[in-house]
């Protein structure tokens, strides 16, 4: 048997590694749980129903009516509607409900995910951009800095500051 060089072994070590992260990474594009995000996905399940069907049950799940939310979807869907030519891409809808699901509930990242079958590190994404474009969309018409004193002075009086 010949004798393994020193090289020959870092080659074959290196090798290895580069196989198990490749493989690490197709492993996670094919995952069966989110393959069947369309199908078993509390998205396409639950919300798309209560929307259609049950409006006291989709105010419960989501703190707001369906007109408030279809209003705020028509204000944010610009701003959020991503993308690819490499795979569908989640659409506005299911990324503002994600969002909402969140806020709302104060679950952990991981249960929502895995409650609408996206992978953690996208909701955790979804949820940063989602909430970035509802403050740069809400804040301008709810948040208004007073532009001068007498605005100041206004608020003052009516917290009785002064």
């Amino acid at each position: 048997m010949a004798a393994v060089t020193r090289r020959t072994l870092l080659l074959m070590l290196m090798k290895r590694r580069w196989e198990k992260k490749t493989m690490y990474r197709k492993r996670m594009w094919e995952r069966k749980l989110f393959k069947e995000r369309k199908t078993k996905g509390e998205f396409y399940l639950l919300v798309q129903d209560l929307r259609l069907y049950d409006e006291e049950y989709f105010f419960r799940y989501f703190r707001m009516s369906v007109v408030q939310y279809e209003e705020l979807l028509s204000m944010v869907a610009p701003i959020i509607q991503k993308s690819s030519q490499k795979r569908e891409c989640i659409g506005p809808n299911e990324r503002l409900c994600v969002t909402m699901r969140y806020l709302t509930t104060g679950d952990a990242q991981t249960t929502i995910a895995m409650n609408y079958r996206i992978s953690p590190s996208s909701i955790g994404r979804i949820i940063y951009e989602t909430c970035g474009a509802l403050w740069q969309v809400l804040s301008p018409k709810f948040l208004q800095c007073p532009k001068n004193e007498t605005d100041w002075k206004r608020i003052a009086n009516e917290l009785n500051l002064i």
